[in-house]
């Protein structure tokens, strides 16, 4: 069984300072906060290729389980992201493209999941995580004076 979850925030600044923020390993860590809680993650940027090999935990509770996020594509340039990711989910393909709009820009989440007969719970638990991003981003941003 599969799903597909696909979801979409605004923001009010600039494209690259979004993608900056959706693109760095620390930022994952505080957008997911309270849902997941990850191992160690790297120090240095996200690049097509990369294969991180860690832990995650829901919402902070042990077991804390391996899992793997391999980077499958990624351009700087174009602001796009694709990742393969599992564990305890059977596959979790996860897109993210920043895209500029009215001033600002738009970025797009997308979660192709196959977790055998726990999808729909899986991908219940995804809509809630991906919605709850969007404040972290906007504090973050916020208080975010770097670029890419």
């Amino acid at each position: 069984m599969a799903a597909t979850v696909t979801m979409s925030h605004d923001y009010d600044d600039a494209p690259r300072r979004v993608w900056a923020l959706a693109t760095d390993w620390a930022c994952l860590r505080r957008v997911v906060a309270g849902m997941a809680t990850f191992g160690p993650l790297p120090d240095t940027p996200i690049h097509a290729g990369q294969t991180v090999r860690t832990t995650v935990s829901l919402f902070g509770l042990p077991p804390a389980l391996p899992y793997c996020i391999e980077i499958v594509e990624f351009d700087d340039e174009a602001m796009h992201l694709k990742s393969r990711e599992s564990g305890s989910i059977s596959s979790w393909e996860h897109t993210i493209d920043v895209e500029p709009r009215n001033g600002g820009c738009r970025l797009r989440d997308r979660l192709d999941i196959v977790a055998g007969w726990r999808t729909p719970f899986v991908a219940f638990w995804a809509r809630i995580m991906l919605a709850r991003r969007h404040t972290p981003r906007l504090n973050m941003l916020s208080q975010f004076q770097g670029s890419r």
